[in-house]
């Protein structure tokens, strides 16, 4: 693949398993003025069929984590379910959200992880990798500090990503993290609530309501053994004071761990179903009105309040 303008020439590793293959791939990050790296997962088929494109997903790490420890939280389940046939295949994103950084920008420059996902990595893989590059084809996903960040994104660029899920997210007020992450709020917000708010989930999410409401499908999904089901249950509660439905899920006997939320499919199978539930581009002139109208209703049922069955309501 060769760069795009405005990048240096990527560092690539790759990992090829059954056709199916995973990619680090490092490239200068203006943002923070150093190189940065980040995992592409293709799946099978990819290289031998040139002319298809593929969603897109991005997947957020917890605290502490990394973008290739996702990857392995991920890929294997992800890779399973397209080789059997039971999802779609999709293109897979993991950037690095600097060990602790909440996915946002430090107040003073020196970890701008929020810059570097939506300004300069997704740039990239969407003009070099073969992504259907529209909003209804592109999904944020994650994990604990993850999960915080995939919401954050998706209300702040609803017309970037029609789609979000977050498992056993860290959804933390600036008090939380004030009391539980004081490290985080002072080296990343240097303790002033102000340089927090752009990248705060409930304030992001408060602003951009109607637009979560009208167009992004929502999942939460937490276990009844993770600590963070409190303060999943409270955004459960703010999302439905706005109206969003998000579709929250429990899962008995999970506690907080990656792998464990990923192999249980729920969150997959959401976002199959949600690029199922919307044409390619290119085929999209060739249905009829009756169909596009019958794709706008399912994705409205899903938002609008009929729960599917197997959703938990703690």
């Amino acid at each position: 693949m060769s760069p795009q303008a405005g990048f240096v020439a990527a560092i690539v590793t790759c990992a090829t398993v059954a056709s199916a293959t995973t990619t680090t791939i490092t490239i200068f990050s203006p943002s923070n003025n150093r190189n940065t790296s980040f995992v592409v997962y293709t799946p099978p088929n990819y290289a031998t069929n040139p002319s298809r494109h593929y969603p897109l997903v991005i997947s957020l790490h917890g605290i502490g984590g990394t973008a290739s420890g996702r990857a392995n939280q991920v890929v294997p389940t992800l890779d399973a379910a397209i080789t059997a046939g039971t999802v779609q295949p999709m293109i897979y994103l993991f950037p690095d959200g600097q060990t602790d950084s909440f996915w946002g920008d430090a107040f003073d420059g020196h970890k701008q992880v929020y810059s570097n996902v939506i300004n300069e990595i997704l740039p990239y893989v969407e003009a070099n990798y073969r992504t259907i590059a529209d909003r209804d084809h592109r999904a944020m996903e994650g994990f604990s500090m993850g999960g915080f960040g995939a919401a954050m994104y998706a209300a702040k660029h609803t017309a970037q990503f029609s789609a979000v899920v977050e498992y056993g997210g860290a959804l933390s007020k600036w008090t939380d993290l004030m009391t539980f992450n004081a490290p985080v709020a002072s080296s990343m917000y240097n303790n002033v609530e102000a340089n927090f708010v752009p990248y705060s989930l409930w304030d992001q999410t408060g602003l951009h309501a109607n637009e979560l409401r009208t167009s992004v499908d929502y999942k939460m999904i937490v276990g009844d053994a993770d600590p963070q089901q409190t303060s999943n249950q409270r955004f459960r509660d703010y999302l439905l004071s706005l109206n969003i439905d998000p579709h929250y899920q429990v899962l008995p006997g999970v506690a907080h761990l990656g792998d464990d939320y990923y192999q249980e499919g729920s969150g997959l199978k959401f976002l199959d179903n949600h690029f199922a539930s919307v044409p390619e581009p290119a085929a999209a002139g060739t249905l009829s009105a009756a169909t596009m109208v019958a794709i706008a209703n399912l994705r409205a049922r899903r938002r609008t309040g009929r729960p599917d069955s197997h959703h938990q309501h703690a």
